[in-house]
């Protein structure tokens, strides 16, 4: 902490010291050694008025790359309790909710037509992200509804890359309906 031009983290954490919660400052130059700092006279910053940086990617073109404005939200939770963030309800809602109790069959067409897109394209994770989520979400398949049929790897890396590169975003409830109704049916029973 005496070192204030070498650290890469948040201006103030907590350190445990001789069983008491202390913070931990970044100190100003003037500070010379670890004997001239003192605790007295130091307050905590409250984490829900810091602005917390939110980076929107654009998806590249052939032209140009580009990113899009930052914008700045505060946090979502401090220490576990919820803070207001005035946040519209998911549009994906749904698909969470599928992630998090699984399918009874279909689960190769979920993952084409909405997961992969979803995983990649509106949570923006990485390959190895989804493919963790994607695993989830099978594993939940197979506890939930018996549906243990192997699902391999290298298929799941492939779809993730084939949304990535082409820029798709997950097939909407509707478009479902149109698309395959038997497995919109089977998500539509899942989620309610």
């Amino acid at each position: 902490m005496l070192q204030w031009n070498r650290l890469a983290r948040i201006p103030m954490t907590v350190n445990y010291k001789n069983g008491e919660k202390r913070w931990a400052w970044i100190i100003q130059p003037h500070v010379k050694g670890w004997l001239d700092f003192k605790w007295e006279g130091l307050e905590p910053l409250n984490p829900a008025d810091l602005p917390v940086a939110k980076i929107k990617m654009a998806i590249p073109t052939l032209q140009r790359h580009f990113v899009e404005p930052v914008e700045t939200t505060t946090p979502v939770s401090v220490g576990g309790q919820a803070l207001s963030t005035g946040r519209k309800p998911r549009r994906y809602e749904w698909v969470e909710k599928i992630i998090e109790k699984g399918s009874p069959d279909g689960r190769k067409r979920f993952i084409l037509y909405v997961l992969s897109a979803y995983l990649v394209n509106v949570k923006r994770l990485s390959e190895e992200e989804a493919l963790h989520v994607v695993q989830e979400f099978l594993e939940n398949s197979c506890r939930n509804y018996s549906n243990c049929g192997k699902v391999y790897e290298s298929f799941i890396r492939g779809d993730l890359r084939r949304v990535r590169s082409k820029g798709l975003k997950p097939v909407s409830l509707e478009k479902l309906r149109e698309k395959d109704p038997e497995l919109c049916s089977i998500v539509e029973k899942v989620i309610s």
